[in-house]
């Protein structure tokens, strides 16, 4: 039977720690190094496991427990939490030491996915040791799969390079023509998607480059700071966030860094990028700019937008001429990228 349990007050204590009883007496080692008594030091491992479950964890958005039960004893739990629109975090993954190696681990998580489906289209984050092979193989079984070769903790808001993040996405291969398409303002909140997109190598290899480090910090410094004149943005594909953009209204050396004559005219640029590469090739950022383009004209007053994509990026450029966008002019060593200034081409909008 699948439990779902959303209040502190409503976990079995003694039945929850036995699932977790090989993981707590291993962590009596890293909390508890100078405590002698074993027992002493796994009761201690226990009653702080418990205390985070109350005073933090239960108090996180949509925060639940899930256990596979099994004629009265808790075989199997894992826990889960929303981190944004659509998203959720897993961790804690972990069967009974005495009822390992009988699929309760791969039936758990199954049972979780279907009653997270009813719900509808959602995206289920997780991050696992590389060495746990075990866990990796529950987690394909079930339908994750490997996304980045670094980890990252929704919750501790941090990358790991020992672990790898696996993503378990729902409807993601539904029609396309049947999913809709938005944009919602970009908050402080969306600081760890940025962090994870912007650690993925596939996303870095078209956007800041592969040699730029990004952290929490580096993030917030440049993300939460006022655009000039602009503003950021979140697409989302079906309530689920999978990319950023933003926009900016050209003023004084912008117009000569472009190579754009000012004439009087309204225009802006725009920066964007999906961020989940199994969204791309499927239409997305065409829409997505003829969204802004149709915003950019309605509440800016708009006249033009510009781009300016690498030119060997051929597959972002047929993107945007599909949005209606035409090339105007090359800019030469026009932006310094992995170590080199690129070539770029000027691409505009008459709107």
């Amino acid at each position: 039977m699948l439990l779902r349990i959303i209040k502190y007050c409503d976990l079995n204590k003694r039945k929850l720690m036995d699932v977790y009883a090989e993981s707590n007496y291993e962590n009596t080692e890293y909390f508890f190094p100078d405590e002698s008594n074993k027992e002493t030091a796994v009761q201690k491992v226990e009653a702080g496991f418990m205390d985070y479950l109350k005073d933090e964890f239960f108090s996180l958005n949509e925060a639940a427990y899930w256990i596979l039960e099994e004629n009265d004893v808790w075989c199997s739990a894992l826990r889960t939490c929303k981190i944004l629109n659509g998203s959720y975090y897993l961790e804690a993954l972990e069967t009974r030491p005495d009822l390992r190696g009988k699929g309760y681990g791969a039936k758990l998580l199954s049972g979780v996915l279907n009653a997270l489906e009813k719900d509808g289209p959602f995206r289920l984050c997780d991050c696992v040791s590389k060495k746990n092979v075990a866990s990796l193989k529950t987690h394909e079984k079930c339908g994750f799969h490997i996304v980045s070769e670094k980890g990252y903790d929704y919750l501790q808001q941090e990358a790991d390079d020992h672990s790898y993040g696996l993503e378990y996405r729902y409807s993601i291969e539904e029609k396309m023509e049947d999913k809709a398409i938005s944009v919602r303002d970009f908050e402080e909140g969306d600081l760890p998607l940025m962090l994870k997109w912007l650690t993925d190598d596939r996303v870095l290899e078209y956007y800041e480059g592969r040699d730029v480090r990004f952290t929490m910090d580096t993030l917030a410094a440049h993300y939460l700071e006022e655009l000039p004149l602009g503003f950021r943005v979140i697409l989302e594909f079906d309530h689920i966030p999978i990319g950023y953009g933003q926009a900016y209204r050209l003023s004084g050396e912008l117009f000569d860094e472009y190579d754009y004559p000012d004439n009087g005219r309204i225009v802006y640029a725009m920066d964007q990028f999906i961020g989940e590469p199994e969204y791309w090739n499927k239409g997305i950022g065409s829409s997505f700019l003829k969204m802004m383009a149709d915003h950019l004209k309605k509440a800016k007053a708009a006249d033009v937008i510009l781009l300016d994509p690498h030119k060997n990026n051929d597959r972002v450029i047929r993107a945007y001429e599909k949005a209606g966008f035409r090339i105007i002019k090359s800019l030469p060593k026009h932006e310094l990228f992995e170590g080199k200034m690129e070539d770029c081409w000027l691409m505009e909008l008459v709107l």
